[in-house]
């Protein structure tokens, strides 16, 4: 069972000698916790632990105690349960703290995000940036207005210390988990319709960012750029702001390193429901479409199993999504791009792949 301090400090203070000693006792039980969940082989000891894991992350010192965890000397499965822990307290016990905790536990979480991208602590960075995500979506706009423009200019001034490579793939990890928290955050009406209204106030830096990264020279920038990508395309983003996106992602296509992330930001920009009200951009992807059938003759001959599955992936994407426009007679010229894509499609389903796996 958990003995719970008679007091628990705030999250980033100083407890007094008393409550240091049983903050102190608490850690060791978590770490103990943990060995016994990650190592011990009977599952019964694992059960306990879970669930004493679980039931721990509701006690009022669970602030503390997150904090504590996530020092840089802990083992790294130590650093992310108390990263989940504390993601946890500010989802759900965010009216605990004060404005004036609120701000101190913002700027300490971007400290300790800062020093983990500069180890290269890449689990502990992305498990971060949802605490973060978790954070700004309670926080905007009254504890944190203009959240994305801050962000912007907390990484800025990071280049000097992390390096400019790490600090835009950092913030581009940091954007990409702040539109999936929010999507998948449980949230009021009116609080979720508070967040959407300050996400969309900073989308056009985020898309210009973006737009840049997905051009970067370094392979690892531009892949979190285009995965970036990909989550804020299922924002619902209307096709007439991912076209810069869009004509880079087709350009990229011919960049071995990064063919499989651009096809995916194009399926993605293809198979969202306002993709349908823009057929002049889905018709001109199709000829580059097109385009990668001998790339596709190559690798099935070379047995290569991934290219194949992503261009059939892409073109499915446009073919299941927007039949009408293969079918539409009125322009000739159309009709032959079209044309030329359904026999890309028929060359697709004629490949036998392995029954049932690709049925």
């Amino acid at each position: 069972s958990i003995h719970s301090p008679s007091h628990s400090p705030p999250p980033q203070s100083q407890p007094h000698s008393s409550n240091a000693a049983a903050m102190g006792d608490l850690v060791a039980e978590a770490e103990r916790a943990l060995r016994v969940l990650y190592n011990d082989p009977d599952n019964r000891n694992k059960k306990a632990a879970e669930a004493w894991l679980y039931d721990v992350r509701r006690t009022p010192e669970a602030w503390s105690l997150a904090w504590a965890l996530l020092q840089p000397d802990r083992a790294p499965e130590t650093q992310y349960f108390g990263l989940t822990v504390l993601q946890s307290k500010i989802s759900h016990n965010w009216s605990e703290l004060s404005e004036e905790l609120r701000q101190q536990l913002k700027s300490q979480l971007f400290q300790r995000l800062m020093s983990a991208a500069a180890l290269g602590q890449r689990l502990i960075v992305t498990k971060i940036c949802v605490s973060l995500a978790a954070l700004a979506i309670q926080a905007v706009p009254e504890s944190w207005p203009h959240m994305i423009a801050e962000v912007v200019a907390i990484f800025e001034q990071a280049v000097p210390s992390i390096g400019a490579e790490t600090a835009q793939r950092t913030m581009l990890n940091y954007f990409q988990m702040l539109v999936e928290e929010f999507q998948t955050a449980t949230l009021t009406p009116i609080r979720r319709q508070t967040v959407n209204v300050e996400i969309y106030a900073g989308k056009d830096q985020v898309m210009s960012i973006i737009l840049a990264m997905m051009s970067s020279p370094n392979d690892e920038v531009a892949q979190q750029a285009f995965a970036c990508l990909q989550s804020w395309i299922e924002l619902g983003l209307p096709l007439t702001d991912l076209q810069p996106h869009i004509a880079v992602a087709v350009q990229t296509l011919q960049r071995e390193e990064l063919f499989e992330e651009a096809a995916d930001v194009l399926s993605k920009a293809l198979t969202q429901p306002e993709s349908s009200k823009h057929p002049r951009t889905v018709r001109a992807l199709m000829m580059p479409i097109c385009s990668l059938m001998p790339l596709y003759q190559q690798s099935v001959m070379e047995r290569d199993d991934n290219v194949p599955r992503v261009i059939a992936r892409l073109a499915l994407s446009l073919g299941d999504c927007h039949v009408h426009l293969l079918i539409d007679l009125s322009d000739p010229a159309q009709l032959a791009v079209s044309q030329e894509f359904l026999q890309m499609v028929l060359a697709l389903t004629n490949n036998p792949l392995p029954y049932p796996i690709e049925d």
